[in-house]
């Protein structure tokens, strides 16, 4: 790390008021290819940088674990890919961030080890109150780039709110190094942010909007049906899977064709209209849609 970064993270991390726990799920890369194991290129250089921000402090204590040997403690955090980082403070509510912590992912390790470090902030009146009527546990995935802005502002809002609310629970993903969860969640724009697996929405909601999607899920799924999160304007981009390169002696894919669909552009709902394992399925809200894997989202 080039001096200058390494004396802000230094002024960043110091006179933490609380010990935090970073345990990093990491991949040793091998000669041998396994089969079944991807592998992880990121793993090594984001080792080096967990180990360097935990010696700026001696209020961080970092735990290596091999992930191909801790299959069971992995499972039981919820880490199911690497490079996984899951951050704990003393109130014990943990933030994973899988993917290498990179661009505006850097940002979120750093605040998110400040705000588990001490008291996170106190919200408005009517979020705390909001917050306090959640009676399920519920698990918000911020799925982003780590060179958008808008990634590291709805990652940040997320966190915030799992360190104010042990009925919430947060992942943040590095899309960039998982293209393959773009695709299995049926994204086109990004940041996405998915609750509970079934639904979401893509941009940065306020706080306050955000709670209050929480609340009608549970308590009023139509209604919060009906009204996703409010997003500020230009906080969603487009997103596609990167295209693989054209077989040596091929040009590039020409344009869709008549009942082809071009990358990034799906359809309302999922093929032959109904969701996954059969059954009937909601109506969709006006303005917006279901993707392949069921998640509702903003039909941009």
């Amino acid at each position: 790390m080039p001096s200058k970064e390494r004396e802000l993270l230094a002024q960043q991390l110091a006179d933490l008021p609380g010990k935090v726990k970073l345990e990093y799920f990491h991949q040793t890369e091998s000669s041998v290819q396994i089969p079944g194991r991807r592998p992880c290129p990121s793993c090594a250089p984001t080792k080096a940088l967990l180990e360097e921000i935990a010696g700026l402090s001696e209020q961080i204590e970092l735990t290596v674990h091999e992930f191909s040997e801790s299959k069971e403690l992995a499972a039981k955090h919820q880490i199911e890919r690497v490079p996984g980082i899951l951050i704990r403070g003393e109130i014990n509510r943990p933030v994973r961030i899988i993917g290498m912590p990179g661009g505006v992912l850097m940002a979120l390790l750093v605040q998110t080890i400040r705000l588990c470090a001490g008291d996170p902030p106190d919200p408005p009146a009517k979020v705390k109150s909001t917050l306090k009527k959640l009676r399920k546990k519920t698990h918000l995935r911020v799925v982003g780039s780590m060179m958008d802005p808008a990634t590291g502002d709805a990652a940040l809002l997320t966190t915030a709110l799992a360190l104010l609310s042990n009925k919430l629970e947060v992942t943040v993903y590095n899309l960039d190094e998982f293209p393959d969860l773009g695709v299995q969640l049926g994204l086109d724009h990004v940041p996405a942010t998915v609750v509970g697996d079934r639904h979401g929405f893509a941009g940065v909601a306020s706080i306050e909007e955000l709670v209050r999607f929480l609340y009608d899920l549970e308590a009023h799924p139509d209604r919060a049906s009906l009204q996703p999160p409010q997003v500020a304007d230009g906080s969603a981009r487009p997103w596609a899977p990167p295209q693989p390169p054209p077989p040596p002696g091929q040009g590039p894919p020409g344009p869709p064709g008549p009942g082809r669909r071009g990358p990034g552009r799906r359809g309302p709902g999922p093929r032959g209209g109904g969701r996954r394992g059969g059954g009937p399925q909601a109506a969709t809200p006006p303005g917006m849609r279901r993707t392949e894997s069921g998640l509702v989202v903003p039909n941009r």
